[in-house]
């Protein structure tokens, strides 16, 4: 079935200019259709993807037989901290008495242990050995002109020329 709006050459000569994110459904509904024989461009302009995008699910679904699936998006969680890594902090903690980011070096260097400097803060914090800084968590001033629609706030400022003038 071809599309009857877009030929083949005109669709290849165009940039795509925009992308969507799929949703289940519609990947199940381009590997039905690219069974039935559409073509990759076809399917990708319906959809508002690139071809690649398109020759990606197909690949895949030959490759296993099973539809793609759509990976949990953003970044993946950190493991939580265990109690032996947090049982080392406050050791080292107690032996030192340095900071957060000293300690992040000292057990990289020492015990070949990585772990960020503000997961170590939260040790500390929750242990009673460090205290929460509220300057630091205090509200930045600039996030006042901070607006969701663009011309909602206006600031301006008047200053008095040499001549007189506004």
């Amino acid at each position: 079935m071809k599309c009857p709006l877009v030929s083949r050459n005109n669709f290849a000569s165009r940039k795509m200019r925009y992308m969507v994110k799929l949703s289940e459904r519609k990947i199940r509904w381009i590997v039905q259709e690219k069974l039935r024989g559409m073509g990759t461009s076809e399917l990708a302009l319906i959809q508002r993807v690139s071809r690649r995008r398109i020759e990606q699910l197909w690949q895949a679904y030959r490759r296993t037989g099973i539809v793609p699936a759509l990976k949990k998006p953003g970044r993946p969680k950190k493991a939580a901290t265990t109690i032996s890594e947090a049982t080392l902090v406050l050791k080292i903690y107690d032996l030192l008495k340095v900071n957060a980011l000293t300690l992040e070096h000292v057990l990289k260097r020492d015990y070949g242990l990585t772990m960020p400097h503000n997961r170590i803060h939260m040790i500390l914090k929750q242990a009673g050995r460090a205290l929460p800084e509220p300057s630091k968590q205090r509200r930045r001033k600039w996030v006042r002109y901070e607006r969701e629609h663009s011309m909602s706030l206006w600031h301006t400022d008047w200053k008095q020329l040499d001549t007189g003038e506004w």
